[in-house]
């Protein structure tokens, strides 16, 4: 599992948690920290390379940067089992998986370009 350095080229600087770039929109993550279903398998093979992911009961994946967990899928931000974008939301039981997670992730069919 390798750790990532901020990238020294972001000239800006982004509303970050844990080191994982904000929306402008609301309190979750921005897309670009997201899985890219439609991306190339390279480009998902590297997403999947720089974080530790986590599986729910209800098949949902996770990575973790920090204490904060976020939602592969749509970028809500949990922090000790609490929602950081939603009241409704809650994080339940999860477990470290990273091939499950991966395997879940990788079956999710995106865009054909």
């Amino acid at each position: 599992m390798k750790t990532r350095e901020p990238d020294p080229r972001r000239k800006n600087k982004k509303r970050q948690l844990d080191d994982i770039v904000l929306s402008d929109e609301g309190d979750c993550a921005t897309s670009s920290e997201c899985w890219m279903a439609s991306a190339k398998k390279p480009a998902k093979l590297a997403w999947l390379e720089w974080r530790q992911l986590y599986t729910s009961d209800q098949n949902r994946v996770f990575f973790k940067r920090g204490v904060t967990y976020v939602d592969a899928i749509t970028g809500t931000l949990y922090r000790d089992g609490r929602c950081l974008t939603s009241s409704k939301l809650k994080l339940g039981d999860i477990k470290r998986n990273q091939k499950g997670a991966a395997a879940i992730l990788m079956a999710i069919k995106g865009d054909e370009k």
